[in-house]
This record gives C-alpha cells, structure tokens and sequence, in this order.
C-alpha cells in the first residue's frame, strides 16, 4: 500500500462520511488496512481549470476525538505521502459569523485543553481550568489562495457556490427561506479564511457557559470540533 496521493480526507463519522460519499465518484479503489483496522477509499478528480486529475484518498475514522485523528493521521502520512491533509466533518458554530453552509479554514487550530492546568477558584471548594496554547497554524500559502480563489478561477468558484446552493436546496427543502430569514444559513455560502479560529478538543460543547469559557480565551474563536488539532500535530 504505497501509492501516493495528492489530497487525503480525514472524516470522523460514517454519517458524515456516507454524505461526503454521495458527492463523489465511484471510487477507483477500496483497500483494507488490516494493520489498522482502516479502508481507504481512492478517487480522481479532474481540475476544472486545466486537464490534470488529482488523486484523493477518504478515510473514516468511525470515532470522535484529537487521540484517534492524530493516530491515523500519522499512518495516512507515512503509507500515503498526501500533499494536502483536509477535515471535512460538521463543526458547532460559536456565534453568528459561521453559518449553515460556509466552509471554515482556520488560521490557527487551538487543542485547548492540551497540557492545561486545573487551578484554584475564587471559591476555595471549587476549581478552574487554565487553558494552554496548543496551537497549529494553517499553512499561510494555502490559506493565501483561498483568499484569492475567486479572482483568479471564477468559473470555479461560481460552480462552488452553484453546487452548494442546490444542495442547500435538496437538504433544507421548504424551509431554506426561513433558515435565510432566521439568520441560520446565506444566500450565498461564504468561506471564512482570514482571522477565524477554531476550538478543538475533546468535549462536546453543549453549554452556553462552555462556550463563554472558549470565546474569553480566544475571541476570534468562530467555531469548535472534536479533530482538527489531532489532524495537525
């Protein structure tokens, strides 16, 4: 198994990944990893602007949590040799500026409960913790050229942005009007790749306070999930 591979997918949840399937091809392989328990899909993908395919590669990890991507992540690397890792997966938006639809490129990927410290409270019978600064950057040449994506190939971004609208379409149904209208989802979907970060860790964040805590240590925290600092470490 040492074919190498231009873009590796990382997806956490099969039903995730059953979705990001039905968008593609059929698979040019299927190939399983007894090793490690994993099978990886193999695609290729014709560039809409010159005649070159790419090779991709999608693997799930069929489990939550920065231990398992980083694992995995690992071995893809050392089988694989992917010029391009990306996380696709569902991430919980923090505010009002990541919306139903929008695709987030981080600029720092922040594991915020890597090496932390628990430290006294106010009140001496409770406790605190002191978040550390496990960060990762995104690579600044990629995120440079999504900034640029538009201007330079505008037939692709057009088809993007088609794309997604019809699936928006297919997904909402009735009740896209009310999603736009209730501030959930754009007319437009939007890419954020300028000064937006994300929360990545191992908890669920199912607590208005939770999300309070993160946003105090970093305010430009746009939204969280549970992968993306195990993918870059």
């Amino acid at each position: 198994m040492a074919d190498e591979v231009d873009v590796a997918v990382y997806i956490a949840l099969n039903e995730e990944f059953r979705y990001v399937l039905a968008t593609l091809p059929e698979p040019v392989a299927i190939r399983e990893d007894p090793g490690v328990s994993l099978t990886y899909y193999f695609f290729e993908l014709a560039h809409f602007f010159n005649a070159t395919t790419s090779k991709i590669l999608v693997v799930s990890a069929g489990a939550m949590g920065p231990p398992r991507a980083a694992a995995i992540t690992a071995h893809v690397n050392a089988c694989f040799r992917p010029k391009i890792m990306i996380v696709v997966g569902i991430s919980g938006s923090l505010g009002t500026d990541l919306l139903l639809g929008d695709v987030l490129i981080p600029k720092i990927v922040n594991n915020y409960l890597s090496v932390g410290a628990a430290v006294p409270s106010l009140d001496a019978e409770k406790w605190e913790i002191s978040p550390s600064n496990g960060s990762y950057r995104s690579d600044s040449r990629l995120l440079d050229r999504f900034r640029h994506f538009s201007s330079i190939h505008p037939q692709g971004w057009q088809n993007w942005k088609d794309s997604t609208a019809t699936r928006a379409d297919e997904l909402l149904k009735d009740q896209r009007s009310s999603a736009i209208a209730e501030g959930l989802t754009r007319e437009e979907p939007a890419v954020l790749a300028e000064e937006a970060n994300l929360a990545s860790g191992e908890l669920l964040g199912k607590a208005t306070g939770f999300v309070a805590w993160l946003k105090k240590n970093d305010r430009k925290y746009f939204a969280m999930d549970m992968e993306s600092s195990g993918v870059m470490e």
